[in-house]
């Protein structure tokens, strides 16, 4: 009777033993995981005018900063930054890299028949231009070159602060007509351990005035159909 039922008892064990084996594979095993293969822009996408860029706030604050350390504005130098922003944009500051020498300071944008800021176009696009004038408003152009060390420039909302996911795009940042690259974090975590760029956003670290944005690069849509 032992034999009997150690025999049953093999039976069935190689009964589920085959089954397992014939048992068909369940969707998606051993196969490769898709891969996106879409293009992705690049900061030579954006100066070709293919791309733009995109700051999305991860933090809520008053301001998007930009810093450009290797810059030496001179009287007669010309600033221009082509944005579009969801959240209205309606403050400016310029100033030099250290942030002693005041061009623009706490400038309220006019709604109408601004100076440096034009109205926006039919997709939304505002350009602001700033021409270096022979005396800053405040502080002094080195004596010996007639620069001042770096721009940095700061797009803000000081009535209704930034909230967490409203982005500023940008499609131009020049100097004298140069295109420049921004510099910046990708991913959250970058963006939330306060990153600080020299060609690009600048956060201060003890300053909750700052968006802590993330940076994309995003095709127009007439680029993203042509590459598809």
């Amino acid at each position: 009777m032992k034999k009997l039922c150690v025999i049953l008892l093999c039976l069935i064990a190689g009964f589920a033993v085959v089954s397992c084996k014939n048992e068909p594979q369940k969707q998606g095993e051993n196969q490769e995981e898709e891969i996106d293969t879409t293009p992705k822009p690049t900061d030579e996408d954006v100066l070709a005018g293919k791309a733009y860029y995109r700051l999305t706030a991860t933090t809520q604050a008053k301001r998007f900063s930009f810093l450009y350390e290797a810059l030496e504005p001179k009287a007669g130098d010309v600033l221009t930054i082509t944005y579009r922003s969801e959240h209205p944009v309606t403050m400016l500051y310029l100033r030099d890299g250290d942030e002693k020498i005041k061009f623009l300071y706490k400038y309220e944008i006019l709604e109408s028949e601004d100076p440096y800021v034009s109205a926006p176009d039919a997709d939304g696009w505002i350009t602001m231009t700033f021409t270096y004038p022979e005396a800053p408003a405040e502080g002094a152009y080195d004596a010996g070159e007639g620069t001042v060390p770096g721009i940095k420039v700061e797009l803000a909302n000081y009535d209704q602060k930034f909230q967490v996911d409203e982005y500023l795009e940008i499609k131009e940042f020049t100097f004298n007509g140069e295109k420049l690259a921004i510099d910046g974090p990708e991913t959250i975590k970058e963006a939330e351990a306060g990153f600080k760029s020299d060609h690009g956003v600048w956060n201060r670290a003890d300053n909750t005035d700052q968006t802590d944005p993330v940076l994309e690069r995003i095709f127009f849509a007439s680029e993203t159909n042509d590459a598809e």
